[in-house]
């Protein structure tokens, strides 16, 4: 087994997807490195899609722009903090699949938020409030007060012929340095809230998994098991956006999907590390068994030379038992004169 501290960014990437059977040099790990790995693989991932996601905003920017040019918007003007057009404006560009509302009537809050639930329908959406601008990216919202945008620029008064100006002052680059910032960081903090949320989602189904299968394990080894579980579904993702920027086409419950790949990533690695545990306690009592086995031979060694050493002194107290059975007949027969015959001496 290769040592995991040797291992790199990359090379987890390439074991958490192609050696889900490796997982088991992830268990002792500390939980601070796999939460650090899943904080670079977001943020990576999140930097990767939001390049692609104001790439092509820009693409949407000069529609729009070519629009204002064009002095195709409705009249509108800002002033005291608010914005007002002659009449509401709604368009949708299908090529993009991009949404533009500009309602400034008095809309409650109600109404605002059935409006803005809207926009999770459309890859972007730009909705104009009387005191608000609210931009989507699939279903990442920012807002921004007026007052306050208009106050930064110091902008007190604004009309078409304005307007039209600033976006002659507005070059494409410096439009997307400011959309990457404002998308790339709300888009990042939306990412890794999702991610944890799917991480603890897992994390509870690790526990209920291990316990159906018998697999003891400590929960920061559960922990790490589904950090490195859920690669593969951020990887996916990552290639999705590139897929639907390139051809434009939606895949439906890319969200199921996402979860499916972790499950089975979970659930197979931790089969596997059973199946690994089972093999090592295989191999304990074989050993112990071994073990049991060269100590009863020794066993029996012993008691077949205990058994000698019981004979060997039997045999040596019989011999001197037999000994001083002589002795004792010597000393008697030495006692009887004549053999034991009288001598004449008893009359």
């Amino acid at each position: 087994m290769e040592d995991k501290k040797s291992l790199n960014f990359f090379e987890r990437i390439y074991y958490s997807i192609f050696k889900f059977d490796k997982y088991d040099m992830f268990l002792e790990e500390k939980k601070s490195i796999a939460t650090r790995y899943i904080l670079i693989l977001t943020l990576l991932a999140t930097l990767l899609i939001s390049f692609i996601e104001v790439f092509t905003f820009i693409k949407v920017y000069d529609r729009g722009r070519e629009y204002v040019l064009q002095d195709k918007l409705p009249q509108f003007i800002y002033k005291d903090g608010k914005l007002h057009f002659s009449e509401k404006v709604e368009n949708y560009d299908e090529q993009v699949n991009y949404y533009f509302l500009a309602d400034t009537n008095n809309l409650n809050d109600e109404q605002k938020k059935e409006i803005l639930n809207k926009t999770i329908d459309y890859r972007y959406a730009l909705i104009l409030f009387e005191d608000k601008v609210v931009f989507s990216v699939n279903g990442f919202s920012t807002s921004y007060n007026i007052a306050d945008y208009s106050e930064a620029l110091d902008i007190s008064e604004l009309n078409n012929q304005e307007f039209i100006k600033i976006m002659n002052s507005l070059s494409s680059i410096k439009v997307f340095g400011m959309v990457f910032g404002m998308v790339g960081i709300s888009m990042y903090i939306a990412q890794i809230l999702a991610t944890f949320m799917n991480i603890l989602l897992l994390f509870l189904s690790g526990i209920l998994i291990c316990r159906f299968i018998n697999l003891v394990l400590n929960k920061s080894a559960i922990y790490n098991i589904t950090c490195y579980s859920i690669t593969l579904s951020i990887v996916i993702t990552l290639l999705y956006n590139i897929f639907y920027f390139i051809t434009n086409r939606e895949i439906t419950n890319m969200d199921t999907v996402y979860l499916i790949l972790a499950y089975i990533y979970l659930i197979a690695s931790l089969f596997i590390i059973k199946q690994e545990v089972s093999k090592q306690k295989i191999e304990i009592k074989k050993t112990i068994k071994n073990i049991n086995i060269e100590k009863g031979k020794t066993v029996e060694e012993l008691e077949k030379e205990k058994e000698a050493a019981k004979e060997e002194n039997k045999k040596k107290k019989e011999e001197k038992k037999e000994q001083k059975e002589d002795k004792e007949s010597d000393l008697s027969s030495k006692k009887v004169p004549n053999n034991g015959e009288p001598d004449g001496s008893e009359i």
